[in-house]
């Protein structure tokens, strides 16, 4: 009996696990299935053969995986990093070690990027990144003026 419905079955079940995780190691795994699907019903091999092939495929295909899932979050940080770093947040509360902080309507937790004591409620601080979804705060520099909490209107031309 040939093993590649049993091969093309596996695959639709990780494909199935993979649009739940989403991670791309299923994806990976489901592939190297199709594959060796594939080269079962073209090249009927014997089983150490397809054994030998379906574990080089995987190996593979999870390292390529891996680097295009590394790739992926790492150009994301980067992206919603910048975007919010130098942005100006006020202290609400102390929760721990962590500050809880008010940046874009919301509360946010966040903790210095510099080890130091916890400054006051109300104190500024500045975002210098993210790790996930707590802030990097730290004080803003020297000289800087506190943001108006009222936009400013343009004045009306006479």
């Amino acid at each position: 009996m040939p093993s590649w419905p049993l091969d093309l079955l596996f695959a639709g079940v990780l494909l199935v696990a993979e649009l739940f995780t989403q991670t791309f190691y299923f994806l990976a795994v489901a592939i190297a299935f199709a594959l060796l699907a594939l080269a079962d019903a073209l090249f009927h091999p014997g089983r150490i053969f397809s054994a030998v092939l379906f574990v080089v495929l995987a190996a593979c295909l999870l390292a390529a995986a891996h680097l295009l899932r590394k790739k992926l979050r790492n150009e994301s940080s980067r992206q919603t990093t910048a975007l919010d770093s130098g942005r100006v947040v006020t202290v609400i509360a102390h929760q721990d070690d962590r500050l809880r902080v008010r940046y874009r309507g919301t509360l946010w937790t966040g903790r210095l990027a510099e080890q130091g004591p916890l400054p006051p409620v109300g104190t500024l601080l500045t975002i210098v990144g993210r790790e996930g979804n707590l802030l990097l705060l730290a004080p803003l520099p020297e000289g800087t003026p506190p943001p108006s909490s009222a936009p400013s209107s343009p004045t009306p031309a006479s």
